[in-house]
């Protein structure tokens, strides 16, 4: 246009059929009178068309059921369009259009009815959006259109219409249906990129079906509601003639709360009379006060129903006239329903915020105590204590005092269950009970209390997976908890059983990871644990032990008498040591603390220990350091035993006291007789 040059063999992208496609362009210059005033152009698709529609169904572009492009068809479209922007700023459109019933009417209808009702929507697709688009099926019945931003007008008046046509279908294969079309649109302007465009639309969407923007029709001012909107809401709805005050209309909820049946006739029947129970029109009545643009409300009392009502009056358009119009909520309900809602979410706020507090301790032993710490302040209890079973008998392992409570002794000593038989008979039927007097259970039932000062009990029962851990018992809980704290705990027991299950699970690794496998006996992890439950200030041997000949034993015999004399050195070791504390430090060393008074003492605890080894025919160097208690370097200790060892030795090695004595008694000894 501004130079009046012909260009041929222009590649472009445009529209057609929804579908944008790649077309071949001659543009002409139109002359008048020397000037330019248009311009002719001739386009021809680069693909053909059939062979196009064959290769992109091939490629997944195009959906099967609508004939439409698929989720992939729409990405590529979408990436020319940003490419356009990106290139030469030519901005573009990205509307999001949802029919949410459509999954839930779907399969109530069943398939046919299914293919139908998507064929009407694609069809009124077809017809109101601008050709000018490509449209894509991204969801059941969702759809992203694309487009140039100067198509915008066209495209939300068309969105709209179809928003409009979508509600009209009211059935479908003799199925009643009520749909609604709700969309949300996005510029690329706004993102920087696809992938966050996608995201913008899809949180405007989701912000326009929560709003319900689609459910509404708006003509002017006015919002028009379809009647089945108040069919099934909560609250009374009532419709009558403010001339004569017969009833025209009584939603679900208003006939439930007159004792009426879904289809009872109202021909006849008069508010004053249904409603309050009168022969003439109420005292109160609003008629004469009603106005189309003002909702009066006020507070009434229903005799009736012994009702306290929320009453919002106004006139709506009803069968060509002007009708009273009148919403009732029962303050009554709702203040029931919001205590019991409050006393729910007390319970999850409560439950959240103790199990909170427990299971995000990396200790089980510290996430129990975090729990019986919120749970005994919550209740406004004494004390809290877990009692953990095994087999017949039962021990308090946890407790719990508030501040202003005596505490409880520690030192309770282990009680059978046979004690508490009327704990466990309950348990039989239920897993938490609580008892509001318990010098009335002592009683009824015998019970005998191992605790002071009880007035109220809860027993909670501790079990997962159909292994019982024991109880859980709270101490006088404050008697407004009582009630509450039942379903309360009844949740809570499951989280307490686990976190005792987790510290037995860490017990039991951590106890394996402290025992040497081949032998039985501590290894060098088993020795720290060992030396930190020392009592202070006692002097203590350190005997450490190689044995000789344990290479030729494997070279000669096989690695299995090697395995055989390593354990029938342990068990010599343990049979010496009255308190087992014998450890493996490596493959032929041992460790044997005892407790001793002097050197004299531990050179005479050796000396046994070479007679014991000599009997048996295995041959050991052994060498001891003494050391009190606490012990604040254990390598040091053990260098100068070492040290004592290696000079016994080399000695063993210079008078030649080889393994070979050891072997011919391994020959005779089985392994069953070294464990």
């Amino acid at each position: 246009m501004r130079t009046g040059t012909p260009l041929l063999g222009v590649r472009e992208q445009i529209n057609i059929g929804h579908r944008l496609q790649d077309i071949r362009a001659a543009k002409f210059p139109i002359r008048k009178d020397g000037q330019t005033i248009g311009v002719f152009i001739k386009m021809s698709s680069l693909v053909d068309a059939p062979a196009r529609r064959e290769r992109d169904a091939a490629l997944g572009l195009i959906d099967e059921e609508t004939q439409l492009l698929s989720y992939c068809g729409m990405l590529r479209d979408a990436l020319l369009y940003a490419d356009e922007y990106r290139l030469y700023g030519n901005d573009y459109t990205a509307t999001l259009l949802d029919v949410s019933e459509f999954d839930g009417i779907g399969m109530k209808y069943g398939p046919e009815f299914r293919r139908h009702l998507l064929q009407n929507i694609v069809a009124l697709l077809h017809k109101d959006l601008p050709a000018a688009c490509s449209i894509s099926r991204v969801g059941s019945c969702c759809f992203i259109i694309l487009s140039k931003r100067a198509e915008d007008n066209d495209l939300q008046e068309a969105a709209l219409k179809t928003t409009q046509e979508v509600h009209a279908i009211r059935e479908v294969d003799g199925h009643p249906c009520t749909l609604y079309m709700h969309y949300a649109k996005a510029h690329g302007t706004e993102a920087r990129s696809l992938d966050s465009l996608m995201r913008l639309l899809l949180q405007r969407l989701q912000r326009a079906e929560e709003k319900l923007y689609g459910l509404t029709l708006y003509s002017n001012d006015n919002l028009l509601f379809p009647r089945e909107l108040f069919d099934t809401i909560p609250f009374g709805v009532i419709i009558s003639d403010p001339a004569t005050h017969e009833l025209l209309y009584l939603n679900q909820a208003q006939r439930r709360e007159l004792g009426l049946s879904y289809d009872e006739p109202l021909a006849g029947k008069t508010c004053y009379h249904l409603l309050m129970g009168g022969s003439v029109p109420c005292d109160t009545c609003q008629e004469s006060n009603l106005q189309h643009n003002v909702c009066q409300v006020h507070i009434y009392h229903n005799d009736i129903t012994n009702a306290n009502l929320l009453l919002c009056h106004t006139l709506v358009p009803w069968n060509g006239k002007s009708c009273h119009f009148c919403m009732a909520i029962n303050l009554d309900k709702y203040q029931q329903r919001h205590a019991a809602h409050d006393k729910v979410l007390y319970q999850e706020l409560s439950m959240n915020d103790i199990i909170r507090a427990g299971m995000y301790e990396i200790d089980p032993e510290s996430g129990i105590r975090k729990m019986m710490n919120r749970l005994g302040h919550l209740l406004s209890a004494d004390h809290l204590l877990i009692a953990e079973e095994d087999a017949t008998m039962l021990r308090f392992s946890h407790f719990w005092d508030a501040q202003d409570a005596l505490p409880i002794s520690r030192e309770i000593q282990p009680f059978s269950r046979e004690e508490i038989h009327a704990v466990y008979e309950h348990f039989l039927t239920e897993s938490v009970f609580a008892i509001d007097d318990v010098e009335a259970f002592y009683r009824d039932t015998g019970y005998a209390p191992r605790l002071p000062n009880l007035q109220r009990l809860i027993f909670v029962r501790l079990r997962l997976d159909d292994r019982a851990y024991g109880y859980l018992e709270v101490i006088n809980p404050a008697p407004e908890q009582m009630e509450k704290a039942l379903p309360l705990l009844q949740a809570l027991a499951r989280f307490f059983a686990i976190l005792l299950r987790n510290r037995n699970l860490i017990r039991r690794i951590d106890r394996l990871g402290k025992i040497d496998p081949l032998t039985a006996i501590m290894n060098r992890r088993g020795l720290l644990d060992y030396l930190k439950r020392l009592p202070e200030k006692r002097a203590y041997a350190f005997f450490f032990g190689d044995l000789n000949g344990l290479k030729e034993t494997n070279d000669h015999l096989g690695h299995e008498a090697g395995d055989t004399l390593i354990k029938a050195a342990a068990s010599l070791l343990e049979s010496a040591c009255p308190t087992n504390a014998v450890f493996r430090m490596g493959g032929d060393e041992f460790l044997m603390v005892e407790e001793v008074q002097d050197d004299a003492q531990a050179d005479d605890i050796c000396a046994q220990l070479h007679d014991r080894f000599r009997t048996a025919g295995i041959s050991i160097a052994l060498g001891y350091a003494l050391a009190s208690t606490p012990i604040d370097n254990i390598d040091t200790i053990l260098a100068e035993a070492d040290r004592h060892m290696y000079q016994e030795k080399i000695q063993h090695h210079k008078t030649r006291h080889q393994h070979t004595d050891s072997t011919p008694a391994l020959k005779n000894i089985h392994p069953t007789d070294l464990n």
